[in-house]
């Protein structure tokens, strides 16, 4: 299985498209890109992932509480990853080294995997939070309170 972010072109082009939300507004359940839209973190990886052709298909999210990874050790959006997009992913443990354009299944100081980014470039991660909408945050930076469950890594479909 090969990598889908394998080419510097693809990973150009996964910077240029994730860096296009930058400022998009934090909201449930939408994946609406820009200042009067609102994306929430599943939205964000789907439609960057499917604007360059590494997922064929965007699935409706599931109704979600915000903090179900407080109250809850099962992981809805690892289940949801897993049955949409099983053919699309390689799953990776957290102890692996991550690549451009892995997405990141995170653990946001809470009991399960909950929330999720794309490394679009090294070092650096695209996500989209309450309160923030979608930034750009510093893998190694310890003070998010965010814990790597695990990575799923694009490969050629």
């Amino acid at each position: 299985m090969k990598k889908f972010f394998r080419f510097s072109e693809r990973c150009d082009l996964l910077l240029e498209e994730s860096r296009s939300w930058l400022g998009t507004p934090f909201h449930m359940r939408s994946h609406a890109k820009g200042e009067s839209g609102g994306v929430d973190c599943v939205g964000l990886v789907q439609d960057i992932f499917y604007a360059l052709g590494a997922i064929p298909d965007m699935y409706t999210l599931p109704e979600y509480a915000i903090d179900w990874h407080k109250h809850n050790d099962h992981s809805m959006l690892e289940d949801f990853i897993n049955i949409n997009y099983a053919d699309s992913f390689l799953v990776i443990e957290p102890d692996e080294p991550v690549c451009v354009g892995d997405l990141l299944g995170i653990i946001p100081r809470g009991r399960c995997i909950h929330h999720a980014g794309i490394v679009h470039q090294e070092g650096s991660f695209i996500h989209t939070m309450v309160g923030k909408g979608v930034i750009e945050s510093n893998q190694n930076e310890s003070s998010s309170g965010f814990e790597l469950g695990k990575i799923f890594r694009p490969i050629e479909l």
